[in-house]
């Protein structure tokens, strides 16, 4: 419950509060029209997220997050953007070694990152 979790975002932000930005924005993405304030909230959010758990050194939330966020653009047809946090998500991925997400990154979209990435290449 977001309720919940607010209350925990703020007694421990450097564990919590990123957390609670993803969902906030995952929630917004799902209820959201594709054009308008809940859209423009939405990407805020995942902005923030990302920001956070850079900020705390949180490579799996962090890939998590910027991997949601090339999702909801793909999904907005922003292709530009999305390509840029697809590639921020392979390269969170490769560094923390989870050879199974950049694969499936690689496979299944393959538009939006380049061959040296889709052939295992350090990004």
């Amino acid at each position: 419950e977001l309720k919940r979790m607010k209350k925990f975002a703020y007694r421990t932000p450097q564990n919590v509060l990123g957390k609670y930005h993803l969902l906030q924005a995952q929630f917004l993405a799902i209820t959201s029209s594709k054009r308008g304030k809940q859209h423009q909230k939405a990407a805020a959010k995942f902005m923030v997220s990302i920001a956070l758990f850079d900020k705390n050194d949180m490579f799996l939330e962090r890939g998590l997050s910027n991997y949601l966020f090339a999702k909801y653009l793909d999904n907005l047809d922003e292709e530009k953007k999305a390509r840029s946090h697809f590639r921020l998500a392979y390269s969170v991925y490769h560094e923390w070694g989870a050879v199974a997400l950049t694969d499936h990154l690689s496979k299944t979209y393959p538009k939006y990152l380049p061959q040296h990435f889709r052939d295992g290449g350090i990004p």
